[in-house]
């Protein structure tokens, strides 16, 4: 029998179904057959028990009866009782009554003999009762003779009686047994019958059982092989598909699944490999960690920036990248740490962030590193170039307005005093004119030379334009920028370059020796002023600002 064709609910329902049915029907059939057979042992035990009491009821009856026509007769008679038959007739017919429902049961019996026994027993009785009232007659009447004789007959028809009656009696008591024996019988085949059907039942129950189990678990199993062959990996496995039931279109759907997850994975393995690919080759760092904080991926450029393996990475952990845990908590915790460190001679950009799922949980974190040694070293090479004279390698004019702004707010913050010095060559022109451009370029490199040279490290030089020149002294009053300038023109009054002398003219201005309110431009047009006095004075000289001669 093939079940696959059923479905699952139906194949249930008949595996319950049938086996309900049966024990139904057997517990139906028995309780009927138990019902007809307790009715017959009912009937039989009831007729028997009735027929024994007949049975028993004839030898009382007939000891009275006997009783009555004798003894108690003669006795009544000597009394003059004349009622001397009542009591006979009540117990003759008693007995004639019960011979009556004896022979009429063993009709019914089919049983002749039995009932041939009852007539002739019905006939003596009746003779045996006649005798009586002739016997009691006789002696009523005093005829003495007589009733000794009729005495005699009436012993005579007794013992005839007992001759048939006392085999009845034991018959009854054999049929009895007999029908007892009978009824036990037909209650153990009535036993075996039901043993017999309620072992069937249960035999074509567990068939059915079985049938359904075997058109259930084998399926199950082979989906559960299956998926477990799927999750190891192979998802080009195939389940059969059998039959139109549930668990075919489970195996359809599941065949359907795995055909998508083999296509999905090989897209997602497709982008991994390329993923990888980038990942190991980026020039960046990256280093990512999975749930638990572990880091469970390193490219070969973490390693090289890092100046690390990648076991020495997985070994410290995520948090000491670069020896700070402070450092990379603040990345990933939303803090502002700086957007670059110094490590291991590099200037490094990290950006470390941990990310999360739509309900707030850690899915993991990860770091980006990216080496800008070169690039800020070109930035700062960039940016001396936007502040320096190419021909001198002074700083420019963009540089000291720059400056001049920085340090006279700190001097004007902190109280503090700075000057600055304005000078230019003397008769520059002249040697252009005269010596040409090269020669005119070789000596303001050489004024540009002298100058850091003779002033402090921390004053700032620039080449103000053409052949003028500026310095910023911080920290300086205007007696001691005197002092520095004086010993500069001197120094380059001494120089000779290419076999000629040069010489400088410089002007002054100081803060807040010239006013405390001064602004930057203010500050420069003093020194301007103090310049074009030098040059007025006859030139290779120092002047002050005029504000500031009577604070020096």
């Amino acid at each position: 029998m093939n079940l696959n064709r059923f479905q699952i609910g139906t194949r249930i329902t008949i595996g319950v179904a049938i086996p309900l049915l049966l024990f139904t029907f057997v517990g139906v059939w028995s309780w009927i057959v138990n019902e007809t057979m307790f009715n017959d042992v009912q009937n039989v035990r009831n007729e028997r028990i009735r027929l024994t009491a007949l049975a028993q009821r004839f030898e009382k009856d007939l000891v009275n009866l006997q009783y009555y026509l004798a003894e108690i007769a003669i006795s009544k008679t000597e009394q003059g009782d004349t009622d001397i038959f009542s009591g006979a007739a009540d117990y003759y017919q008693a007995f004639i009554t019960g011979l009556d429902e004896y022979e009429e049961f063993y009709k019914r019996q089919n049983d002749e003999k039995v009932v041939k026994d009852i007539g002739i027993l019905r006939a003596k009785l009746g003779e045996f009762y006649t005798l009586g009232k002739q016997m009691a007659a006789a002696f009523v009447d005093h005829r003495m003779e007589e009733g000794f004789e009729k005495i005699a007959q009436f012993n005579e028809v007794k013992e005839y009686i007992d001759f048939y009656l006392e085999p009845l009696l034991r018959r009854e008591r054999e049929a009895t047994l007999t029908a007892m024996d009978a009824l036990i019988e037909k209650m153990s085949r009535l036993k075996q019958g039901v043993l017999t059907v309620l072992l069937v039942a249960m035999a074509f129950s567990i068939t059915v059982s079985l049938l359904l189990v075997r058109s259930l678990v084998p399926p199950i199993l082979t989906m559960k092989g299956a998926m477990q062959t799927v999750s190891r990996g192979n998802l080009n496995h195939q389940v059969p598909v059998i039959g139109q039931d549930e668990l075919s279109d489970m195996a359809r759907i599941f065949n359907q699944m795995a055909q998508d997850l083999a296509q999905t994975h090989s897209g997602l393995v497709s982008e991994k490999e390329k993923l990888s690919t980038i990942i190991l080759s980026a020039r960046e760092g990256i280093v990512v960690t999975g749930r638990q904080g572990n880091v469970v991926l390193v490219n070969p450029s973490a390693e090289r920036l890092l100046g690390k393996t990648r076991s020495e990475i997985m070994e410290n952990g995520f948090q000491n990248l670069v020896d700070d845990p402070a450092y990379i908590q603040a990345h990933l915790h939303g803090g502002n740490p700086p957007d670059m460190i110094v490590y291991k001679e590099r200037i490094l950009s990290i950006y470390a962030s941990a990310f999360y799922d739509d309900v707030k949980n850690l899915v993991g974190a990860a770091a980006l590193i990216r080496d800008i040694t070169s690039e800020k070293n070109l930035e700062e090479q960039l940016r001396r170039l936007s502040q320096t004279d190419a021909l001198t390698g002074l700083y420019n004019r963009r540089k000291f307005d720059t400056s001049l702004n920085e340090e006279l707010e700190r001097a004007t913050r902190y109280k503090q005093q700075m000057s600055m010095m304005l000078f230019d060559v003397d008769h520059f022109k002249k040697f252009n004119d005269t010596h040409g451009h090269d020669q005119g370029d070789r000596v303001l490199q050489a004024v540009g030379r002298q100058m850091k040279s003779t002033l402090r490290t921390l004053d700032i030089c620039c080449r103000y334009g053409g052949e003028e020149f500026v310095a910023i002294l911080p920290s300086t009053p205007a007696a001691n920028a005197l002092r520095s300038a004086e010993r500069l023109r001197a120094d380059i009054e001494a120089m000779v370059v290419d076999g000629l002398k040069v010489t400088i003219s410089i002007g002054i201005s100081s803060f807040p020796e010239c006013g405390g309110e001064l602004k930057a431009d203010a500050l420069v047009k003093l020194a301007d002023n103090a310049l074009y006095q030098a040059k007025k004075a006859g030139r290779n000289c120092v002047q002050m600002a005029e504000l500031c001669r009577s604070n020096v």
